[in-house]
Formats: structure tokens, C-alpha cells, sequence
């Protein structure tokens, strides 16, 4: 069900000039978006790039399991070597974000 002020779900991954790919994500990551998150995020870190941006600045909210698919792709971005960032996430999850250390306090801001 959409209700008429409710953004749906959109994902759109950018390749910038300076080696960072930025997946920027609006509307609501939930069980029914979830599986694209996951497709969007898997398919920004497969391009290898020298940083990986997830802005959330657009998100007004995200499921705890879409959380996991974000700490998910955050390892493997550091496995790959790759610097990741999450930029502006929801005010509701930020100390989560903290705690799992996706985000370091000078990035909690936003």
C-alpha cells in the first residue's frame, strides 16, 4: 500500500570522475525494496571502485535487515579494499550505524 505522501523506493548507482561510486537511495528500504537495496549495493561494490558512497539522505526508513545487507556489503567493500561510506543516514539509526562501526562519529552528522 503507497500512501500519497510516501516515496517509493528508488536507487540509482553514480560514477564519479575521482574513482567513487555513490549509490544514491530515496524512499522506504523495506521487506518489499529490500532485495533491490541488496541488488544496487552488490552491483556499485562489483565496479571496484576506489570508494563506495551509500547516501541515505533520501531515506525515511530502513528495515533492521536491510541494515544487515548494508554491513554486508560494507565487509566486503573492505575486503576488497575499497574505502565505504555511508552519508546522511536516517537521524533514527545513526547510533546503530555507530555501534556496528559502519559510520565513524565525525560522518554522524548530517
Amino acid at each position: 500500500m503507497v500512501f500519497d505522501d510516501e516515496v517509493v523506493f528508488q536507487a540509482q548507482i553514480e560514477i564519479l570522475a575521482d574513482d567513487r561510486v555513490h549509490v544514491v537511495v530515496s524512499g522506504s528500504v523495506d521487506l518489499w525494496s529490500e532485495s533491490q537495496f541488496s541488488e544496487v549495493l552488490d552491483a556499485a561494490a562489483a565496479l571496484r571502485p576506489g570508494a563506495l558512497v551509500v547516501d541515505l539522505r533520501g531515506v525515511d526508513f530502513l528495515s533492521a535487515s536491510s541494515l544487515r545487507h548494508l554491513i554486508r556489503v560494507r565487509d566486503v567493500a573492505r575486503g576488497r579494499g575499497l574505502d565505504f561510506v555511508v552519508h546522511s543516514p536516517p537521524a533514527g539509526i545513526v547510533r546503530w550505524l555507530l555501534a556496528q562501526y559502519v559510520i565513524l562519529p565525525a560522518h554522524a552528522d548530517h
